[in-house]
């Protein structure tokens, strides 16, 4: 993969790892002949979803310890973090301690690099065995889950901070980066650890699960399970049946079933549902989980994955606030519309 002429090549190695696994990504970037041939700066801009190691440069044995390796001896570096939230580089004597929002590692390089010339990041740095490699979340929302590190190439060293995270927010504009290359590794979930079978007021879904109820990698129901319907698998890999009556019997795995929800108690149905969630329009999810579903998604997945039956998106607005803590107006009415669309289109679902 190469960014215009900047970089020939950028490649991450490893490109896929199973979810909660640890392991020491190496970002090789081959310089191209538009790279400038004075001070520079590549600012790496990491994935933050829950159980991620965040990059740090306090302590070597840490699982998200970084490290460059610039191969060309005559040109200095100066590696370091860069805190979201508190907007300072992060040190003994500023920024923060804590990970929840130290997201980017800054690279500044001296000039003379050359094209051809090879810089490397180690994330999970291990040191020849001393470090314990990066920890990638736990959590896989989807099958086709990539966690994306964002290469942003600065032909100065006064550009490229301060940055906020990912969206323009009113008052304030992200630094456009010269050249940005994503480089992307695929999270895959677990084996299947035990099957969850939901029981809805008109219908019953079967959910593969990992040890950490991920979703897990199945094509069939009759895998995981003897069933005695047909059920299409949605995109979320969880399969949906029209009869909330029908009959599953474990075949290896734990069978988790939840309560009949029809006709509970005296003819009323029991209902579940989540009001207090909140989606990539919330500054903390921006800043610190770099966070890509939007509400619509989250509806989706609420009611195909989680099997809910009704559902809020609570993105924060806090109108006393500095703005990047709002969500303004262009998102609320992204919210609004989005919720309307799905409370419209509630029952129709399409199986794959």
């Amino acid at each position: 993969m190469a960014g215009s002429n900047i970089f020939t090549d950028v490649t991450i190695t490893p490109n896929e790892i199973i979810a909660a696994d640890s392991a020491e990504f190496i970002i090789r970037l081959t310089i191209g002949p538009g790279y400038i041939s004075e001070a520079s700066r590549i600012i790496f801009d990491f994935p933050g979803l829950v159980g991620t190691c965040r990059p740090t440069r306090m302590h070597q044995e840490s699982g998200g310890y970084v490290q460059a390796y610039v191969m060309n001896p005559d040109v200095g570096y100066d590696l370091r973090i860069w805190d979201l939230e508190g907007q300072a580089i992060v040190g003994k004597k500023g920024g923060a301690w804590r990970q929840q929002a130290t997201r980017f590692a800054v690279l500044d390089l001296d000039a003379g690099l050359k094209e051809g010339d090879i810089v490397e990041l180690r994330w999970g740095d291990t040191g020849r065995g001393f470090g314990p490699g990066t920890r990638i979340s736990h959590i896989v929302p989807r099958l086709d889950y990539e966690a994306v590190i964002h290469v942003r190439y600065f032909d100065s060293q006064e550009k490229g901070l301060p940055d906020h995270g990912r969206r323009e927010i009113e008052g304030i504009e992200r630094p456009v980066a010269d050249c940005e290359v994503p480089v992307s590794i695929r999270v895959k979930p677990r084996e299947p650890h035990h099957v969850h079978l939901f029981r809805k007021a008109n219908g019953a879904i079967l959910a593969p699960h990992d040890v950490y109820s991920n979703i897990a990698e199945v094509d069939s129901a009759n895998a995981v399970a003897e069933v005695d319907a047909e059920g299409g698998r949605n995109e979320f890999g969880a399969f949906e049946f029209t009869d909330k009556d029908v009959t599953v019997s474990p075949k290896g795995l734990p069978l988790l079933e939840s309560a009949g929800m029809a006709d509970a108690f005296e003819g009323l149905n029991l209902y579940w549902g989540d009001i207090h969630t909140h989606s990539e329009f919330s500054v903390d999810c921006i800043e610190r989980e770099k966070m890509d579903m939007d509400p619509d998604a989250l509806m989706r997945f609420a009611r195909r994955r989680a099997a809910l039956d009704y559902y809020a998106v609570t993105d924060h607005q806090q109108p006393w606030d500095v703005e990047r803590h709002k969500i303004g107006k262009e998102f609320w009415d992204r919210t609004t519309a989005t919720a309307a669309m799905n409370a419209m289109t509630r029952s129709n679902t399409t199986f794959h």
